[in-house]
Formats: C-alpha cells, sequence, structure tokens
C-alpha cells in the first residue's frame, strides 16, 4: 500500500473529523467556557494525528523533533483541558478557591514553556525504529513513566466523573454517564496500546486512537441529550416545546412568529402579519401599545449601556412617564446587556414581559 494512502486513512482522516468536531463545537456557542474547552481538547487531539502524518512522511532524523515540538506539546494540551472540561461540566470548579482557578489545570504548560527554552524534551522518547512504512518511539524508561503518569492522571478523571454522577440530578447526569463509559473504555485502550508497541500491527502512538472515542461520545451527548446547542437551537426548542402560547410581535404589533401553542389557543394555522390587538378585549388594547413602546424604550437603553459595566448581581432601574422599570442581568457581564435574553419587569406583575429579538 502506497504510504501516502496509508498516512491519509491512518492520520488525515482522523485530523479532518476533529478539525471539524472543533469548529462545530466552538461555533454553537462560543461564548461558553464548556464549548471553547471542548473546542480546543478536540483541536489539539487533531494536532496530534496531523503531526504523525509528518512525522511518519519525513525522514527518521526529524522525528526526535515532530515529537519534542509538535506531539508532546499538543499531548499537554489534550491532558489540561480535558480536566478544566470534567471540573467545568460537574460544577465542581466551583469548590475552588478563586486562586487556584482556572490556573492550576495549565501547570503543565510549564513544560511547553521548558520545551522551547532549554531546547530539551523531558516527557517523550527520543530514540525511534523504522519498522515497515512507520516510525515507531523506544519504549524506554521516559516513554514509560510518562504514560504511567498520564494513565494515573486518567484514573483521576474517572473518579470525578463518578463523584459528579452521584452529585448531579439533572440531565447532565446521563452526559456524564456517557462520558463516564468512555473514559473507562479510553484508560483500556491507553493501557493495551500505550504499554505494547505491536510493532508493524499498529501505528506508533496507537493509544492516541482513543480520541476518537471521546469523539463519539461527544456526538452521542450532542444528539442524545441535546449537548452543547446553540443558542439558536434551545430557544427553538424551548419555543416550539413550551405549553404556554408564546408571539413574537414587530414595533407596531403586528404577530411576526407563533409557536404551535399559540395556534392552538386561537384555532387557527396562520397567525403570521395579524395584529395582535384584534384579539385583545378594547381595554387591554391601550395597555399593549404602552408595553411595546416600554420595550422600544428600554431596548434603547440597553444598547447604550452595553458596553458599561454592569455588575450581574444587580439591576438597573429606569423611568418612563413616571413609572420605574427593572433591567435585571442574568449570565455574563456582557451577555445580561443583551436585548435577546434581558429580563425588563415593571413595578406591577402585570407590566413584567421578556425582550426577544
Amino acid at each position: 500500500m502506497p504510504s501516502l494512502f496509508l498516512f491519509t486513512i491512518v492520520y488525515l482522516i482522523p485530523t479532518f473529523i476533529m478539525f471539524y468536531m472543533s469548529i462545530d463545537i466552538f461555533l454553537r456557542n462560543p461564548s461558553r467556557p464548556q464549548h471553547r474547552l471542548l473546542s480546543l481538547f478536540t483541536f489539539a487531539y487533531g494536532m496530534l494525528f496531523l503531526g504523525e502524518f509528518f512525522r511518519n512522511a519525513s525522514p527518521i532524523e526529524f522525528s526526535p523533533a515532530f515529537v519534542t515540538y509538535w506531539f508532546g506539546n499538543a499531548g499537554l494540551i489534550v491532558f489540561s483541558t480535558s480536566l478544566h472540561f470534567i471540573f467545568r461540566v460537574s460544577n465542581l470548579w466551583k469548590r475552588m478557591p478563586r486562586l487556584l482557578y482556572p490556573w492550576i489545570f495549565y501547570l503543565p504548560m510549564g513544560v511547553v514553556l521548558t520545551t522551547y527554552v532549554f531546547q530539551t524534551n523531558v516527557i517523550n522518547s527520543q530514540q525511534f525504529t523504522q519498522v515497515g512504512q512507520f516510525i515507531y518511539p523506544e519504549f524506554n524508561t521516559q516513554y514509560l513513566v510518562t504514560m504511567t503518569v498520564g494513565n494515573i492522571f486518567h484514573l483521576l478523571v474517572i473518579g470525578l466523573l463518578v463523584y459528579a454522577r452521584t452529585h448531579l440530578k439533572d440531565a447532565r447526569r446521563g452526559i456524564i454517564n456517557v462520558l463516564l463509559s468512555v473514559a473507562i473504555l479510553v484508560l483500556v485502550w491507553d493501557i493495551v496500546f500505550g504499554y505494547w508497541s505491536f510493532y508493524g500491527i499498529m501505528p506508533p502512538y496507537a493509544y492516541m486512537y482513543g480520541g476518537l472515542f471521546w469523539a463519539g461520545a461527544l456526538a452521542i451527548a450532542m444528539r442524545r441529550f441535546d449537548y452543547l446547542a446553540s443558542y439558536q437551537k434551545r430557544f427553538a426548542t424551548l419555543y416550539n416545546l413550551n405549553p404556554s402560547a408564546i408571539l413574537l410581535l414587530d414595533r407596531d404589533g403586528r404577530i411576526e412568529s407563533a409557536n404551535p401553542a399559540a395556534h392552538r389557543l386561537f384555532e387557527t394555522d396562520d397567525l403570521t402579519a395579524c395584529t395582535f390587538s384584534t384579539y385583545l378585549p378594547d381595554k387591554k388594547t391601550s395597555r399593549l401599545v404602552a408595553a411595546l413602546y416600554d420595550a422600544l424604550f428600554i431596548t434603547a437603553e440597553v444598547q447604550r449601556i452595553r458596553d458599561e459595566d454592569f455588575d450581574s448581581a444587580t439591576a438597573r432601574t429606569l423611568r418612563r412617564h413616571g413609572r420605574r422599570l427593572r433591567l435585571h442581568r442574568t449570565g455574563t457581564a456582557r451577555d445580561a446587556v443583551d436585548p435577546r435574553y434581558s429580563i425588563l419587569q415593571g413595578s406591577g406583575a402585570d407590566d413584567s414581559f421578556l425582550c426577544l429579538p
């Protein structure tokens, strides 16, 4: 089998899978830490496969440099981001001291700095042997110690997942169950293919193919549990499955969209472009007009204070025609002033409404 064709199947296809998942996860919600962490995790895994493609396609004398400056450093990023993600998804990060989170997860990056400053590799084997079309590392003490330390931390991850599963009662428990099953499978894979070389049978560093199991687990979690869904998909789910009628109105009070519950309530399949006031008693029409003008006013205020420092634990009071309107912030500092997620409340319960795009 020609080398290029073999390397494409063994290395480039997994690389493209990982890069695709990395971009997909990131674009679902770039502002959430879980999305950024998993995106970086899968990207670093893709870099492992890509590095091995170039290393095995190059002369054997280049292998130490590839392992030192590429493969080893990408592996450290995989380790740091995976541990950070487990703490994040299980909410264990909330119990960590502020001085340690999240910096403690990236202490291994000091090894990366040491590698470039001192031009030396302290975690990977530097001796290699050509067997057929692949270049294998020698299983010396340096390699075996690194492999053992990695598996010990892998056991730690499994323990964290077990702990998280016992303390989570919501839908995330199903996600943790998937991750836990795959973590155990990957640990067994690492032990088998990390301590035995399988020269001429499996590619070098065959344990890294455990990353494909992680990719499969993420795909299952995203499909079965709607995990890592985008804002648009989350809103669509809430909008379409909500048993309460929801109408989206334009600034003139015309209906732009209605969820299925609204269609059932008004007993019609076509509400678009209808004027909402026609479905209200006369005495309620004036209140609707006032609410629409309040929405326009507060949306303008939200745009004006978008870049101000507005603590998420507080609410801002706006005044309009002698009435007090409360602007409550939710989520992160920037998300909370986004008009799509700002909850606007009047001084009375009947004045409450949700400002949506």
